[in-house]
């Protein structure tokens, strides 16, 4: 509806209403009388701010029978710490679609994970692979598994490593999500749960040292 009443018609520079500052605001001398154009471009734009900024549960309601259609059932998404709300926070900046969600969501629901080759052979090298394992043990070894004691595990080892963020981040996002691109690494693990985290990592590590 917003993306409709925005054919032919402004407020200003305003583009996103709500339907009472529609039916406020609307006015017929602000109506053009050149035809709209219909932009798809535009109307997936309109889409994400909905996506972005309504309440991450309703959003999730609507997302769930679009998993399903992907293959996805309630087992699955029971995986995720949190279920498909979690999904919501760390994946809506990247989607405008509710279809693009659920791409963006593969990683975390999909068992075995899909490993994309050229990430693997560039990324997981025999040289990562003890910084990849030590991590690994020391977050097994935590008492707990929250984002506060993650980044201190991996800051601390990328510390006494001499290594740069870039050089472990990157390696631990392919072997965690078989991709180069994904949320932040600690999103990652979160949405993933330690005990998958760890199998994860430990099969990127077994990777690694094959290549």
């Amino acid at each position: 509806m917003n993306y409709l009443v925005r054919l032919g018609w402004s407020h200003g520079d305003q583009e996103i209403f709500s339907i009472r500052e529609m039916v406020e605001h609307f006015d017929f001398k602000q109506v053009q009388s050149s035809a709209a154009v219909f932009n798809p471009e535009k109307l997936k734009w309109v889409n994400a701010q909905y996506l972005r900024s309504s309440d991450p549960k309703r959003v999730a309601d609507a997302l769930v029978p679009f998993l399903h259609q992907a293959g996805y059932d309630d087992a699955a998404i029971a995986w995720i710490p949190g279920g498909a709300e979690a999904l919501i926070p760390p994946l809506r900046e990247r989607s405008e679609t509710l279809l693009e969600f659920v791409e963006g969501a593969v990683p975390y629901l999909a068992e075995p994970m899909a490993m994309d080759d050229g990430a693997a052979t560039k990324h997981l090298t025999a040289a990562i692979a003890p910084i990849l394992k030590e991590f690994a043990d020391l977050v097994e070894a935590a008492s707990d598994f929250s984002k506060e004691t993650l980044e201190h595990i991996l800051h601390d080892l990328i510390e006494r490593q001499g290594l740069k963020m870039g050089k472990v981040a990157q390696p631990l996002r392919v072997a965690l999500t078989g991709r180069t691109v994904s949320p932040g690494i600690f999103e990652v693990m979160a949405l993933l749960g330690k005990e998958r985290t760890l199998r994860r990592i430990r099969t990127g590590v077994e990777r690694a040292m094959k290549n």
